[in-house]
């Protein structure tokens, strides 16, 4: 699987996703928000280092 340039996740997050145009992605931002959760920062890296840190592509955008 080529790597994609630069993908997005948070610490609370066991996923990650080619960007913050995914619906999974906004789904689960919006789910969060409206439970009051509080809303973790985005981080961005390579893919590689996502996968390496123990991340899993999103199914709907990466994967």
């Amino acid at each position: 699987m080529p790597d994609l340039p630069q993908v997005i996740t948070t610490k609370g997050s066991d996923r990650y996703h080619a960007s913050e145009d995914c619906l999974m992605w906004l789904a689960g931002r919006r789910g969060s928000e409206s439970q009051g959760n509080h809303l973790h920062d985005i981080l961005r890296m390579s893919a590689a280092e996502a996968r390496n840190r123990g991340w899993t592509p999103c199914p709907g955008c990466v994967g």
